[in-house]
């Protein structure tokens, strides 16, 4: 009788265990039709953007390919399951998002938009960008 109990205790932990993808359809529920839109950012003030707004931080690149110096970046997650929101709504969109994390002591994931060689062409798609993501900025990528 012990080791009926001990097997049916076993059995409804693993049946209880909780999936990502669980998560993601309780959250999708929950926000009803505004999806990743209200999954937005919130405000943080930032102590390293010059007059452009554009910040400069170490980051890595963790998702997509081609990060070069000046990223658009539209949202800022601590959980990478919520950034993959914005990424599926950026790619509705037509665009090639990529994820990169901060090095420093915050581990952001931060969804970029689009990526640029030349600050001035970034300054310009910022402008573009901010018509359907108002919070979206320039990152500078430190080595």
């Amino acid at each position: 009788m012990k080791y009926l109990n001990i097997i049916l205790v076993a059995t409804l932990m693993v049946a209880c265990k909780s999936s990502e993808q669980a998560y993601r359809n309780s959250y999708q529920k929950m926000v009803g039709a505004e999806g990743a839109s209200a999954a937005k950012t919130e405000t943080v003030v930032v102590t390293n953007a010059d007059a452009d707004g554009v910040r400069t931080e170490r980051v890595k690149l963790v998702e997509g390919e081609g990060l070069k110096a000046y990223s658009i970046v539209c949202g800022s997650f601590s959980l990478k399951a919520n950034a993959e929101y914005l990424i599926d709504d950026l790619r509705s969109k037509g665009y090639t998002p990529l994820l990169v994390q901060t090095l420093d002591n915050q581990k952001m994931f931060r969804v970029v938009a689009q990526t640029f060689d030349n600050r001035a062409k970034a300054l310009e798609a910022r402008l573009q960008l901010q018509k359907k993501y108002k919070d979206a900025w320039i990152l500078n990528k430190r080595p």
